[in-house]
C-alpha cells in the first residue's frame, strides 16, 4: 500500500545539550524520490516529526504524501521501522563546566578541556570564537605572556579585566554577581583591550564581540551559553533616536539586574504555559562612552574609566603579537582549578567573605555589592598568581610584590565607584538639585517666623523657611527639580522620594499622624509641606550641605 511517493530514512538521533537540563533533540533524515532523486538531508525537531509538516518544508512540492485518514501516522511509523540504524549522538552548545563520563571537562569550540575527542561542541555566531586547546602547551611562557597584560594599561584598568578572566571559571563556586563596564571617550581603546582580554579564551579582536545593539532577547541567550566564561558587550554609545536610546538602556537595565540576581526573564508561551529562562552563567562585561543610569545599576556595576593614552600602544602592539598564547595559559588554569576543585570549594567563599566584611569595615561602607566585586576580583587575581608561581611564570617573591600592587589598583576603583553610587542617590540628587534651583535665582523660600528669605524672589516659590527648617511644597519642587534634570530625572517617584530623604534624616515625619508631610499654617491658610531639616540641606553660607 503505498503511503507516498518517496522514501525517508532517520540517519541521526541528535541532542542539542544547552545545559538547562532539557536537551533539544532533533532527526537527521534523508530520502529519495520514488524515480531515485535524491533528496536533500534536513533536520527536524523531535517534537515535530509526527506531524509530517516538516516533508515540504525540507523537500516542497515533488513530496507527496497520499491522501487518507490515517496515512500520515502509518508513514510516520513506516519511516521509523525503515530506520534500522540510527546514530544518537550528544552535542553541547554551551561553554564551562560540565561532568561527562564522570569526570568534569571544560567545554569550548574546540571540545573540551580535560576530556577525550568524544565530546562534540557547537557554537554558533559570536560564541564559536571560544577556542581553547583540549592539551595545553608551553603553559610557563603562555602565563608570562598572560601577565603582560597587565603592563597594558593603568593596573587600575588591567587588573579587574585580568582578574576576570580567572574568575569566571569559578562561576560554579564564586557567583560574579556584578558587571565589569568599561567606559571612556571614543578613541580611548575601550573594545581592543577589552578584546585581547578575552583572548584567553580563542581568537578576539573588537569585531568579534557582542554589541549592545543586539535584541536583549539574543543578549539573554548569549550570557546563558557563556557558562563559566567572560562576555564583552562591546559599545553602549548615546543615540541620537530617542526610542533607539530608550530602547539601549531597558536593554542594558535587563542585563546588569539579570547579572545581579542571576536570574533571566521571565516568559509565557502562547498556551500561557511558563517558557525557558535565561539567567546568565558567567561574568559579563561591557564597554561604552556612557554608564547606565540608576543607583540600582551602578550598585550592580565595578566601573573602570578609561582615557586617552591610558593604553601604552607598544606594549598593546606586543601583547596582540603574542595572544595566541593566552589560551594556553588559560586551559592549564582550568586543569589546574580541576584538581584543586574540592579544596576551592570549601575555601574560596570564606576567603570572598574575609575581603569584603574588610572591605566594608575599613574602605567603602555598606556600598551594596562593591565590596562583593573587589573581594571576588581580588580573589581570582591571587589564584590567578597563585597559578602563575605554580607554572614558574614567576618566583614567590616577585608574587608577593604583585599582590599588594593589585589590591592597592582594585581599591582605588573601587573607591571612585563608591562616590559615583553615592552621588546617584535620589536624594543627594534632590538636594544638590534644589541647591542649584536657588543658586540659579529659579527658586526662592520665603521667610516665616522673622526668618528672612531664601534664594531670589523673581523664580518660583517652593515653600517657607525658618532657621530650623524649609517647609518645602512637595508636588512644586519635585517638578521644578525634574524640570532641571530633564534626561534623568531624580528616577523615583515623588513619594518614594519622600522615604530616601526620611531614611537620610533629611526629612522629619508627622508624629501625629504619622504622615511624611505636615501641615503648616502660613498666611491664614494651612499648607501640606515637607519638613526638611535646614542644616542637612544647606550650610552656613547657602552650600550644599547634605
Amino acid at each position: 500500500k503505498p503511503l507516498c511517493n518517496f522514501t525517508a530514512e532517520i540517519i541521526e538521533d541528535v541532542a542539542y545539550d544547552d545545559g538547562s537540563g532539557s536537551p533539544e533533540r532533533k532527526y537527521a533524515i534523508t530520502g529519495a524520490l520514488s524515480t531515485g532523486e535524491p533528496l536533500p538531508r534536513g533536520e527536524v525537531k523531535a517534537g515535530s516529526f509526527s506531524s509530517l509538516d516538516w516533508v515540504h518544508e525540507l523537500w516542497g512540492a515533488r513530496a507527496i504524501i497520499r491522501a487518507g485518514r490515517n496515512v500520515k501516522d502509518q508513514l510516520r511509523e513506516a519511516i521509523q521501522q525503515l530506520s534500522p540504524q540510527i546514530t544518537s549522538r550528544h552535542i553541547y552548545t554551551h561553554t564551562g563546566w560540565r561532568e561527562v563520563g564522570g569526570r568534569r571537562v571544560y567545554l569550548t569550540g574546540s571540545g573540551a578541556v580535560g576530556g577525550d575527542d568524544s565530546v562534540t561542541v557547537e557554537l554558533r555566531d559570536v560564541l564559536a570564537h571560544y577556542q581553547l586547546p583540549n592539551t595545553p602547551r608551553e603553559v610557563t611562557n603562555a602565563m608570562k605572556a598572560s601577565l603582560r597584560f597587565l603592563d597594558v594599561a593603568p593596573l587600575e584598568i588591567t587588573a579587574p579585566l585580568w582578574g576576570a578572566m580567572f574568575l569566571a571559571p569559578l562561576t560554579e563556586i564564586v557567583y560574579p554577581d556584578f558587571m565589569l563596564w568599561l567606559y571612556g571617550e571614543s578613541g580611548t581603546l575601550k573594545s581592543t583591550l577589552s578584546a585581547l582580554a578575552l583572548s584567553h579564551y580563542g581568537e578576539f579582536d573588537r569585531k568579534t564581540l557582542l554589541s549592545w545593539s543586539s535584541t536583549s532577547n539574543a543578549l539573554e541567550r548569549a550570557c546563558f551559553l557563556a557558562k563559566d566564561a567572560p562576555v564583552v558587550i562591546d559599545d553602549f554609545a548615546p543615540q541620537s533616536d530617542p526610542f533607539k536610546a530608550r530602547e539601549l538602556k531597558r536593554n542594558a537595565g535587563r542585563i546588569v539586574r539579570n547579572v545581579g540576581n542571576r536570574a533571566g526573564r521571565s516568559r509565557l508561551r502562547r498556551d500561557l504555559s511558563m517558557a525557558k529562562t535565561y539567567p546568565p552563567r558567567g561574568l559579563v562585561i561591557s564597554t561604552g562612552e556612557q554608564i547606565p543610569d540608576g543607583t540600582s545599576i551602578l550598585a550592580r556595576i565595578f566601573t573602570l574609566e578609561m582615557r586617552p593614552g591610558d593604553v601604552d600602544l607598544d606594549k598593546l602592539t606586543a601583547a596582540q603579537d603574542e595572544a595566541h598564547l593566552y589560551p594556553h595559559a588559560l586551559a592549564g588554569y582550568l586543569l589546574w582549578l580541576r584538581e584543586e576543585w574540592d579544596g576551592l570549594s570549601r575555601q574560596l567563599p570564606d576567603h570572598v567573605r574575609e575581603y569584603r566584611d574588610h572591605v566594608r569595615k575599613e574602605l567603602l561602607g555598606q556600598h551594596l555589592r562593591l565590596p562583593g566585586a573587589l573581594s571576588k576580583l581580588y580573589t581570582s587575581c591571587d589564584l590567578g598568581i597563585t597559578y602563575a608561581v605554580a607554572t614558574g611564570a614567576i618566583s614567590q617573591e616577585e608574587a608577593d610584590e604583585l599582590r599588594p600592587r593589585i589590591w592597592e589598583a582594585l581599591v582605588s576603583g573601587s573607591v571612585a565607584q563608591a562616590q559615583r553610587v553615592e552621588q546617584e542617590r535620589p536624594e543627594k540628587r534632590y538636594i544638590a538639585t534644589l541647591n542649584e534651583l536657588l543658586a540659579q535665582g529659579k527658586a526662592y523660600f520665603e521667610g516665616v517666623n522673622g526668618s528672612q528669605m531664601l534664594g531670589d524672589n523673581t523664580g518660583e516659590r517652593l515653600g517657607w523657611c525658618d532657621k530650623e527648617y524649609l517647609y518645602v511644597l512637595p508636588a512644586a519642587t519635585y517638578a521644578a527639580i525634574s524640570d532641571l534634570l530633564p534626561r534623568n530625572g531624580l528616577r523615583v517617584k515623588e513619594t518614594t522620594l519622600r522615604k530616601y530623604l526620611e531614611d537620610a534624616g533629611i526629612l522629619e515625619r508627622d508624629k501625629n499622624s504619622g504622615r511624611r508631610t505636615k501641615q503648616l499654617r502660613v498666611d491664614g491658610k494651612r499648607q501640606r509641606v515637607l519638613y526638611l531639616v535646614r542644616s542637612k540641606v544647606l550650610s552656613e553660607d547657602g552650600e550644599n550641605g547634605a
